[in-house]
């Protein structure tokens, strides 16, 4: 039942959507959503393996993000199930899932976050790893504060040609105005055979990526869509702009930046607590 599948564009995708048979996953899903439901949308444990904690444990489904304004209510599956030992949710614990098969541990890698529990058990699980935060602009990146978090700015890094086996940039690359700079940047620094793992908010069902703020000239915010924010460890009070919503369109985008290969993998997993849609992420080799 559990899915780990790639697909290199948009017609791929469909053609395989039209012929995939849901049947399980959904009837798995909705036996979780009427527990739920009988909880009066309280929490509830579902059992499974972790493979960030490597072993069993349960994930808690609660009503945190979850869609209140639909008569029915659904979860937020992508950003709860989390695990209770190691407090990651679904979609942090799914790119545990990928990661193995992409880069080896001793792997040198650049993640661009470094205040996140996220980072914490990455860090345990690749002893090369390089942590940063984007800490605002008039900052040289490479430099590191006095509490130790280090400055980047993904579109002009510090990190040196060729150097890097990995690159790793969850929810993050919706945050960058500019992020056709970000992905010729990762390029750079990534040697050849190198990876660029990374996930953002995503419409499997448009090509085209949707702009929904950008930044003029002048440095004004012109706002094309409703302004959406989210989450952001290093603001929690104001949060951080979403600037844009990824379509099919972003692996052209990979592959005219130098990327050989380039592909939206989905995954779903019933044993690993990872439910829902299917969580799509990016996997770009240079």
């Amino acid at each position: 039942m559990d899915l780990n599948i790639g697909f290199i564009d948009f017609e791929s995708f469909r053609e395989w959507e039209e012929n995939d048979d849901k049947a399980l996953r959904e009837n798995y899903q909705n036996k979780i959503l009427e527990r739920w439901r009988e909880s009066n949308y309280e929490e509830i444990k579902i059992w499974g393996w972790c493979d960030v904690c490597a072993s069993e444990t349960h994930f808690l489904l609660d009503g945190l993000y979850s869609d209140q304004q639909n008569p029915l209510r659904y979860p937020n599956w992508r950003e709860r199930l989390v695990c209770l030992h190691c407090n990651l949710n679904a979609r942090m614990r799914a790119t545990f899932s990928i990661l193995p098969i992409l880069l080896a541990q001793e792997s040198r890698i650049w993640i661009n976050e470094q205040t996140t529990t996220f980072y914490q058990h990455a860090l345990r699980r690749y002893p090369n790893l390089i942590g940063s935060e984007y800490l605002g602009d008039g900052i040289k990146s490479g430099d590191v504060m006095e509490n130790g978090i280090r400055h980047e700015d993904c579109t002009a890094t510090s990190h040196e040609n060729n150097s890097l086996d990995g690159v790793l940039s969850f929810d993050v690359m919706e945050h960058i105005p500019d992020y056709r700079a970000a992905v010729s940047e990762t390029f750079r620094v990534l040697r050849n055979g190198g990876t660029f793992f990374w996930s953002a908010p995503f419409d499997k069902n448009v090509f085209e990526t949707s702009v929904r703020s950008n930044v003029l000239e002048d440095g004004a915010i012109h706002h094309n869509l409703p302004p959406i924010w989210h989450g952001d460890p290093m603001n929690p009070s104001e949060g951080i702009l979403c600037y844009q919503i990824f379509g099919w369109d972003i692996l052209d985008l990979l592959r005219s930046s130098g990327f050989k290969d380039a592909k939206v993998v989905f995954f779903w997993s019933k044993s690993r607590g990872v439910i829902g849609n299917p969580l799509p992420f990016f996997v770009a080799k240079k």
